[in-house]
């Protein structure tokens, strides 16, 4: 990558979308540590995002390359490298301490589903998780837009429908 990074872009970028409404607090301090994402060329009946992000506290990997796949216009799995968590700084699940009773030392341990937008890192089938699939298809769909003209959502020059606002 060639020039100067501007702090927190896609941050930006997002926040004058629809991505905001899949976007919480901690999914954001997550965000400031993505450099850059672009549409990869693949496959037909397939849209690729490639995600580079900075060392970071969140994740071990600092690429990935995400693919929702199509089948007669349907969606049907979103699939490619896995972005994998750094303990206790799960965006995905809610971290919870368990103290071993027998030596008394506290660890971080995943704690039930929520909602992320780094759910996209997920990998998801139609037949298995066809509401998380869907939610996902609108984030990748959504970003694919974004990516295209990312400066003019980062300037702010486009404005959100109020169906978009309430998604």
């Amino acid at each position: 990558m060639k020039g100067k990074i501007i702090e927190s872009y896609w941050n930006g970028a997002f926040e004058n979308s629809a991505l905001m409404n899949y976007i919480t607090e901690k999914d954001e301090r997550a965000l400031e540590n993505l450099v850059n994402i672009q549409i990869a060329e693949g496959e037909p009946d397939t849209v690729s995002l490639k995600f580079t992000f900075k060392p970071n506290p969140y994740f071990v990997e600092t690429t990935a390359v995400r693919r929702l796949r199509f089948a007669q216009g349907q969606v049907v799995c979103l699939e490619g490298e896995v972005m994998t968590p750094k303990a206790g700084n799960w965006l995905t699940h809610e971290c919870k301490k368990v103290t071993n009773k027998g030596n008394g030392q506290t660890k971080n341990v995943q704690g039930k589903k929520i909602d992320s937008f780094f759910d996209i890192f997920l990998n998801l089938t139609a037949v298995d998780h066809p509401k998380e699939l869907a939610k996902c298809a609108d984030i990748m769909q959504e970003l694919v837009s974004v990516v295209r003209d990312s400066l003019s959502y980062f300037l702010g020059l486009f404005e959100l429908n109020e169906s978009e606002e309430d998604l």
